[in-house]
């Protein structure tokens, strides 16, 4: 049986992951494309890495998937706005 402060903690959960689901999302997203441009396309075109880069761009790609994810959260609730 499942406690009721579980639950209450699994229902905060759940809304907080609605409300900054992005910012994961982002996040993620941020970090993946830093890792492709700082790591896998210099390997794949020969080229060096260089941490210098990697420092410089890294935030600068995390910015780029933040911004992405609240783009697809502005879509989302445009969408879900629609339907209803």
């Amino acid at each position: 049986m499942i406690q009721p402060s579980k639950m209450k903690l699994k229902t905060v959960n759940q809304s907080l992951d609605k409300r900054y689901g992005w910012v994961k999302q982002g996040l993620y997203r941020g970090i993946f494309m830093s890792i492709g441009m700082n790591l896998l396309f210099p390997l794949i075109l020969g080229e060096t890495f260089t941490l210098r880069k990697a420092l410089i761009t890294t935030p600068i790609w995390i910015m780029v998937g933040f911004v992405l994810g609240y783009i697809n959260k502005l879509k989302a609730d445009e969408n879900k706005h629609k339907k209803e």
